[in-house]
């Protein structure tokens, strides 16, 4: 009614109680319709699918929960090719995380990995797969593309059939190699990621390097201990 500025516009598409159908709305070209509307054999979950209904591409339940699977989804940006959330703009944070609640935790980013490429089937992982990580890059100088600038890896080191354990590894640099492994005993590793004669310590390895390997230094301050070196 638009006569009437305190109305509303509604699309009413109802069925017959909770035994019916599903109300739905089809957009079809012919080739591959999009559908959108209530599943009502699934626990009155709204959806969005392509091709088929129900294929799920988007779903969302009756509390706000929601999840998306086959799809790319871009948000301020086309999406990308195999890359299942792209996120684009001008801002100089481009996630914002919180949580309320009544708990000692705070919010969690979780990363999983299986081997199976069905989605929602688990296959178990093998050692040295590569759980999850953090990638940085940069605009090259000649302006022609993102190139990577380091990584952040967590990769799984063992199981015992119920739990995984993982090391975190730090891998600055264009190359992204290993820099820095802190392992889940608590051993941390620079240039090295094993000391059979530690557990719970620091290993630097300098590899074919012949200078310094570690230095102290301060700034304005009078020490009477100013430098260590070995006798070679």
């Amino acid at each position: 009614d638009n006569t009437d500025a305190a109305s509303h516009a509604r699309l009413n598409i109802s069925t017959g109680g909770a035994s019916g159908g599903d109300p739905v709305i089809i957009l079809n070209n012919a080739v591959d319709p999009w559908y959108m509307g209530m599943d009502n054999s699934d626990s009155d979950k709204f959806k969005i699918s392509k091709g088929a209904q129900w294929s799920d591409h988007f779903v969302m339940n009756t509390v706000g929960r929601a999840n998306a699977q086959g799809v790319d989804v871009g948000l301020g940006i086309a999406p990308s090719l195999n890359i299942p959330l792209s996120i684009a703009g001008f801002h100089g944070t481009m996630m914002y995380v919180r949580n309320y609640q009544a708990a000692a935790d705070g919010p969690n980013i979780i990363m999983g990995h299986s081997r199976n490429t069905t989605f929602g089937s688990l296959t178990a992982t093998n050692t040295n797969d590569q759980l999850g990580g953090i990638m940085v890059q940069g605009v090259d100088t000649g302006g022609t593309s993102f190139r990577t600038a380091g990584r952040i890896l967590f990769v799984r080191t063992a199981s015992d059939g119920t739990t995984v354990d993982a090391k975190f590894q730090i891998c600055p640099g264009r190359n992204a190699d290993v820099a820095m492994t802190v392992m889940p005993s608590g051993l941390v590793g620079i240039g090295d990621d094993t000391n059979a004669n530690m557990t719970v310590g620091l290993t630097i390895n300098q590899g074919a390097a012949d200078n310094e390997i570690l230095a102290l230094k301060s700034s304005s301050v009078d020490h009477p201990f100013t430098a260590a070196a070995e006798c070679d």
